[in-house]
C-alpha cells in the first residue's frame, strides 16, 4: 500500500506545561481562541473516530479528570496500531461546523491531556492539509505527559513557512496519536479535554519565493529551508523518511554557504520501498518551462557522506500526453562514497522520450510541471547525503 506523508525542515513548536486550578465555566475563552471541543456532550463526537485501533472512548465526568466545565473524554488505549500508524483520534474539522475545515487564520492548537499512569507517556500531533495533490499531514510533533497531572499540549502553525506546501483554507484532519499497547499488556488511560484553536483576523503572507537566473533551488535563501516535503511508497517506506536540515558546513557543499541535508535511516531491505523529496508548488510556479528548449539541461550536486553506495535519482515529472501516457523521466545519480556527484536530466533526452504523437500536441517540455528527488532502501549504517545548487544549464550549441 502507497504510504504517504510528509516531511519538513523547523516548521512547528511543541510546549508542554503541567495545569491545574479549578474548573472554570465552559465558555470562559481567552481572546483570539475558538473551542472545537469541550467534550461536553456526545453530540460533539459526530467528528471524531478512532484509527488504527486505538481501543474505546467516553465521556467522563469524574472532576478529577475535568480541565474545565462537566466532562472530558476518557481514552483507553488497547491497540498497537497498525503499520508505522500508532493508534488514535482522527478529527474531521469539516464535521464539526460549515467551514470549520478553514484554518487560513489558525496560528496555535492547544489541547490537555491527562496521563493517569505513574510514569511518564508520550502523545503524538500533527494536522493535514490539501495541497496541490493529494492532502498531506504537517510534522508530528512529541509531548511528554507527565504522570498523574494534565499537560497542556500546544501546536503552532507558521502559516509563513507551512503555506509555502499547505492550503491553509482546507484543514482535512487532525490526529492525537498515542504508543501502542502489546497484546496482554497494561491499558494506560488518559483523558482529553479542552481543545482550541487561536485565529488571527490580520492579513497573513507566505515567504516571497525569488529565484536567480537559471536557478531552481540554491538553498541560499531562507525560504528554500521550507520548499522540501516528503512523500514514500511501499509497506516500509515511512521508515526510511529522511531528516532535513540545512547544512551550512563548507565541506559539504558545492556552491553557496549552504545545501540540503539528508539524514537517511537504514532499512530492513534492499530496494523494496523508496522516498520522493518534492518541492512546494509556490517554488515550481516560479520555473518558466516554457522558456526551456532542448539545449537545456537541469542539473544537481550530491555528496554521499558514508561508506556504500546509495541509489538516488533525479526525475522530472508532468501533465499526461494525448493518450494519457505518464510523463516520467529519471536519471540515477552515480552517488560513489565520499565525493560529489553532478545528476543532469537533458530536456533533449527527454524530448526524444516523449514526442507529441501528432501535429498539435505538448512537446514534453510543454508538458513538464514538476522535479523531485527519489531515493530506495537499503541494509547497513544510516547515510548522510547533501544536496546542492539544483540549477538549469545551457548546453554549448
Amino acid at each position: 500500500m502507497k504510504k504517504v506523508w510528509i516531511v519538513l525542515l523547523s516548521l512547528c513548536m511543541a510546549v508542554g506545561m503541567c495545569a491545574c486550578g479549578k474548573n472554570d465555566a465552559v465558555d470562559d475563552l481567552p481572546a483570539q481562541y475558538t473551542r472545537l471541543y469541550g467534550f461536553e456532550t456526545y453530540n460533539e463526537f459526530m467528528s471524531v473516530r478512532q484509527v488504527d485501533y486505538m481501543g474505546k472512548y467516553a465521556l467522563c465526568d469524574d472532576a478529577t479528570y475535568v480541565k474545565k466545565g462537566k466532562s472530558s473524554v476518557k481514552l483507553e488505549i488497547s491497540g498497537s496500531g497498525y503499520g508505522d500508524d500508532k493508534p488514535g483520534l482522527m478529527i474531521d474539522p469539516k464535521q464539526i461546523a460549515d467551514g470549520r475545515e478553514d484554518f487560513s487564520g489558525a496560528e496555535r492548537i492547544v489541547f490537555d491531556v491527562y496521563n493517569a499512569q505513574e510514569e511518564e507517556k508520550n502523545c503524538y500531533f500533527s494536522a493535514t492539509f490539501a495541497t496541490s495533490g493529494s492532502p498531506q499531514p504537517t510534522r508530528e510533533l512529541t509531548y511528554v505527559l507527565r504522570p498523574q497531572a494534565w499537560t497542556r499540549c500546544v501546536y503552532d502553525l507558521d502559516y509563513e513557512k507551512l503555506s509555502l506546501v499547505y492550503d491553509f483554507s482546507q484543514c482535512t484532519a487532525l490526529y492525537l496519536r498515542f504508543d501502542g499497547v502489546a497484546l496482554g499488556s497494561p491499558r494506560p488511560i488518559f483523558y482529553l479535554d479542552e481543545f482550541l484553536l487561536k485565529e488571527t483576523d490580520g492579513v497573513r503572507k507566505s515567504f516571497d519565493v525569488t529565484l536567480d537566473e537559471n536557478e531552481f533551488c540554491g538553498f541560499e535563501k531562507d525560504y528554500q529551508a521550507y520548499v522540501n516535503y516528503v512523500t514514500s511508497w511501499g509497506a516500509g517506506g515511512a521508515a526510511i523518511a529522511p531528516t532535513m536540515s540545512i547544512n551550512t558546513d563548507a565541506q559539504f557543499v558545492r556552491e553557496g554557504n549552504r545545501s540540503l541535508k539528508l539524514h537517511i535511516p537504514s532499512g530492513t531491505s534492499q530496494g523494496a520501498n523508496g522516498v520522493f523529496v518534492k518541492f512546494a508548488d509556490k517554488l515550481i510556479e516560479k520555473i518558466d518551462w516554457q522558456s526551456m528548449d532542448e539545449t537545456y539541461t537541469l542539473a544537481f550536486d550530491v555528496y554521499n557522506d558514508s561508506d556504500g553506495p546509495l541509489f538516488l535519482s533525479g526525475t522530472l515529472t508532468g501533465t499526461k500526453g494525448a493518450d494519457k501516457d505518464d510523463l516520467w523521466y529519471e536519471v540515477v545519480a552515480d552517488t560513489a562514497p565520499r565525493t560529489w556527484t553532478t545528476c543532469k536530466l537533458s530536456l533533449q533526452a527527454l524530448a526524444e522520450k516523449f514526442p507529441p504523437k501528432k501535429e498539435g500536441d505538448p512537446t514534453a517540455i510543454e508538458r513538464l510541471q514538476s522535479f523531485q528527488i527519489n531515493y530506495m532502501d537499503f541494509i547497513g549504517e544510516d547515510k548522510d547525503v547533501y544536496i546542492d545548487n539544483i540549477r538549469f544549464e545551457k548546453e554549448e550549441e
